[in-house]
């Protein structure tokens, strides 16, 4: 049998100490075959891995921007995520570096001997021809895992030169494969396909992640292989899906029945799978991540991981019933930024906690003035601008905490800032972010806050 992990969303890292202990203290019983720590990971995935392939690619996306990296990088990294995920905390766990991303290449900070991330925000395990020849769209990207490998296989003669060499460095790697797959459906049912044909789809996808491991990884001894998340769950399929009868969903989670039980369907083919290469391969160990199960738990008992209220909208987004809008996502111009990430489940769209203060907002442009006339490029041209904003606290406690930041709608560089001051006259200061010269964020020097509230 394989060995099942119990693993944990990325969004919710900070609420999850117990059940990471129980995730390391199980990642550690597996070591390489040749003994000792893994002395390197190999990533491969969607965008619950990635961190920073998609933004390293050039592709425009809202992740490049903020909130995106708010909590733990203050800056976009390319993760789907507030902060880290959970190849970060396995990396950690391992006492390895972060994973580079593959696309920005190797360089005196990016050792990708100890380590490279393949996987790319949106990816699907099948590829791309599939779903150009049943005519479905594929609104993210274009990269499929056999893309992934593909690069795999392009990095592996600078990690290694021999047959005996190899081995050695595949033998005392931990390969990561996946989450993959859920783009793959979400692309499919999207594309207003049926869940009967959708079925017929999910030993397709079972087959690319196994053909995967047997083809690619030639002397790999240890697989990490999550399944799927409980997607009835999530805010996306929540908002796109959304019916009136309350019979479509589970009394207790509020999720809905139909695609938790698909999950299930799929998750169950996977394991199957796997147990079948497990026995191919005795000499390696495939361990099953079961991150459907870990969701459950924090679905069916949010309070007890720390969440004040339903986990199910997403903390960043732009309104209705689960804060999940296609047209105005995370990091979208308009969109919302919850109060407290780390009690909220999902980053693409996100719910507005009750307990927490309201914020209004209203900027005024004063003036707007040309400083230099002679460029050669007319759009080019350089300006100084002088504006006010107010900032209102619509709730009836203090703030813990707040920040107000302006981008740039046209990623205009930002050479300078004058001084800032808060009505009271106490200085504000600002921050242009090194990755992110057309953002100007600020924070306060001191914070007020209720001391009987923990909600910002």
């Amino acid at each position: 049998m394989i060995t099942s992990v119990v693993s944990s969303n990325s969004f919710v890292m900070s609420q999850l100490s117990i059940l990471f202990t129980s995730f390391i203290i199980l990642l550690n019983s597996f070591r390489p075959a040749a003994g000792g720590c893994f002395t390197s990971i190999f990533s491969f995935g969607d965008s619950f891995t990635d961190t920073g392939n998609l933004k390293a690619s050039g592709t425009s996306n809202p992740i490049i921007n903020f909130p995106y990296g708010e909590t733990y990088f203050h800056h976009p990294t390319g993760r789907c995520s507030d902060g880290r995920l959970i190849v970060d905390f396995i990396a950690e766990a391992a006492c390895l570096p972060l994973l580079p991303p593959y696309l920005l290449g190797p360089d005196e900070h990016r050792d990708f001997r100890k380590g490279v991330n393949f996987a790319v925000v949106g990816a699907t395990a099948l590829e791309i021809s599939f779903f150009v020849d049943k005519g479905i769209s594929l609104p993210v990207t274009n990269y499929s895992l056999g893309s992934q490998l593909e690069w795999f296989k392009l990095l592996l003669p600078s990690l290694c030169s021999s047959d005996s060499e190899c081995k050695n460095v595949l033998g005392n790697a931990l390969f990561l494969m996946g989450e993959i797959g859920g783009n793959d459906y979400f692309n499919v049912l999207g594309d207003g396909r049926s869940l009967e044909e959708t079925k017929t789809f999910v030993p397709l996808v079972v087959n690319a992640i196994s053909s995967a491991i047997t083809s690619e990884f030639f002397g790999a001894r240890t697989l990490l292989v999550p399944g799927n998340f409980p997607n009835g769950c999530i805010s996306a399929y929540l908002s796109i899906f959304h019916v009136s009868n309350t019979e479509d969903y589970y009394e207790e989670t509020g999720c809905i029945k139909w695609l938790n039980e698909f999950t299930e369907y799929y998750n169950q083919l996977l394991i199957k799978e796997l147990n079948h290469l497990q026995k191919m391969y005795p000499h390696a160990t495939i361990i099953y991540a079961d991150y459907y199960q870990t969701l459950m738990t924090i679905y069916q008992s949010p309070g007890k991981y720390g969440f004040q209220s339903s986990p199910l909208g997403a903390c960043y987004g732009s309104g209705g019933l689960y804060n999940y809008n296609s047209s105005c996502l995370c990091g979208d111009l308009g969109s919302t930024v919850c109060m407290e990430p780390s009690s909220s489940d999902h980053s693409g769209g996100a719910s507005s906690l009750p307990d927490c203060n309201g914020i209004a907002l209203s900027y005024i442009l004063y003036s707007r003035e040309l400083i230099r006339l002679h460029v050669s490029d007319p759009k080019a041209q350089p300006y100084a601008f002088r504006a006010a904003a107010t900032i209102l606290n619509s709730g009836d406690r203090d703030l813990k905490s707040w920040a107000y930041l302006i981008s740039f709608q046209h990623r205009e560089l930002i050479v300078s800032a004058s001084p800032t001051v808060i009505s009271d006259s106490s200085p504000f200061p600002y921050t242009i972010p090194q990755d992110f010269p057309h953002i100007l964020l600020w924070l306060p020097q001191h914070r007020s806050q209720d001391p009987d509230r923990d909600c910002q």
